[in-house]
């Protein structure tokens, strides 16, 4: 699939403006698209340099810290359930969970402050 960066870029400007001061995490699907040794082991998302680039530029693209990137691999062509997969996507909602705690409490705090 081939998309216009313009485009993407307006589109991602708009949503970035309408979720503003609310955070945003991005799930990166499919990484063993994007390196071959993922697809084998997805442990070997944490050191290969192949998703950690793919992280760096969209990172950069939708204008959101690394740690907001959080790359998972697909249940696409796996019979049996695989625990380092589920792992993955567990530790990326968790971290999702985590990241929607901290702006709750952020919120409850600032209200609190503005109630007094």
């Amino acid at each position: 699939m081939i998309l216009n960066l313009a485009w993407v870029t307006l589109i991602l400007e708009h949503l970035l403006y309408v979720y503003a001061g609310i955070p945003q995490v991005v799930f990166l699907t499919k990484i063993d698209k994007v390196c071959p040794k993922v697809d084998d082991d997805v442990k070997h998302v944490f050191y290969s340099e192949a998703v950690r680039n793919t992280v760096d530029k969209l990172a950069e693209v939708m204008g959101l810290p690394r740690g907001h990137i959080l790359p998972i691999k697909n249940y696409e062509n796996e019979t049996d359930l695989d625990s380092d997969m589920d792992l993955l996507i567990l530790k990326a909602l968790k971290q999702t969970i985590n990241f929607a705690d901290d702006y709750i409490e952020e919120q409850l705090e600032k209200k609190n402050a503005n109630d007094e």
